[in-house]
């Protein structure tokens, strides 16, 4: 589900691209239909994957700043920021996440990509853990309210893709969503029980969208927005 700027022109052929700023560039003539341009740029997923990964580790140490305690981060798309307590696992309290005590020893003890290494590990097994609660619960209610079928919903790490339905009608999503505000959460989580019914970004498809998660446009701008953010950011 990758968002695309989409150039169109006196061109015969489509054409894929990366540019400086990690935003994905569609060249195509002007008479193509967008289905064509969709099927086209989902065929390319794998490339589209690999090569927005290479950027964001060409970037990441330009733009990041190394996570300690006290940093903010996201969820849910309120800021908390890190602090330490004796808990077992971390966990919310207030406008903190709240780590192990041990962090408060890490923090002295290792150097700040070390810490950031092992914060990064640590809050990606949090915010999975949030996925598995929130994500389920939600694709189950949708699912009912507009009366579509899915054959499950899984977990991953995936960096490019808020959220994927494959061919047996599949959902997965990215644990990184878990950052986001929950109007995008619920628009993606729309946006894939779609593709039960559309396995394209047909016009058809759109409308399904439409209808089921009024006002999406809003949040897919606030998603690109994030992307830009979490890629620029080291997550």
């Amino acid at each position: 589900m990758n968002a695309f700027r989409l150039i169109r022109s006196a061109r015969r052929s489509l054409s894929l691209s990366v540019q400086p700023d990690g935003t994905l560039l569609v060249r195509a003539p002007y008479l193509m239909s967008r289905s064509h341009i969709d099927s086209f740029v989902a065929s390319k997923q794998s490339w589209i994957d690999k090569t927005l990964e290479k950027w964001k580790k060409a970037n990441a140490n330009s733009h990041r700043e190394y996570l300690h305690i006290g940093s903010s981060i996201k969820l849910e798309g309120r800021t908390y920021s890190l602090a330490t307590a004796p808990v077992r696992k971390p966990l919310v309290e207030g406008c903190q996440v709240l780590l192990p005590a041990s962090f408060e020893e890490e923090s002295r003890r290792l150097a700040p990509l070390q810490l950031d290494e092992k914060l990064r590990q640590t809050l990606a097994g949090f915010y999975r853990a949030h996925a598995r609660e929130v994500l389920p619960p939600l694709v189950e209610e949708t699912a009912a309210r507009h009366g579509l079928r899915h054959s499950g919903v899984g977990i991953t790490s995936a960096r490019t893709r808020w959220g994927s339905c494959n061919s047996r009608n599949h959902l997965n999503f990215s644990w990184r969503l878990m950052m986001a505000d929950p109007e995008c959460i619920r628009y993606v989580v729309c946006h894939e029980l779609a593709h039960t019914v559309h396995h394209n970004h047909s016009r058809q498809f759109w409308q399904l969208v439409g209808d089921i998660c009024p006002g999406h446009e809003e949040a897919r701008r606030r998603l690109k927005q994030l992307g830009r953010e979490l890629l620029h950011t080291g997550w």
